[in-house]
């Protein structure tokens, strides 16, 4: 891909973000852009999370109030 003329990145990716729009009804693409880095950061987050688990051994949770 040649960035060197300004081509948009979003734009070679068209059917993507069309499917996107299809399943989440957001028609706007800044806010559709938005939303998918956030489900990124999430998912991401979720595995490094995942990686931890066990690393910890003595760790206990604390008491939770329960109404």
């Amino acid at each position: 891909v040649d960035r060197s003329r300004g081509a948009n990145p979003l734009r070679e990716r068209e059917d993507l973000l069309r499917e996107a729009e299809r399943l989440t009804g957001i028609r706007d693409r800044e806010q559709l852009v938005a939303e998918a880095l956030k489900a990124l950061v999430s998912r991401e987050a979720s595995i490094r999370l995942a990686r931890l688990g066990g690393t910890m051994p003595t760790f206990r949770p604390s008491e939770r109030e329960r109404p």
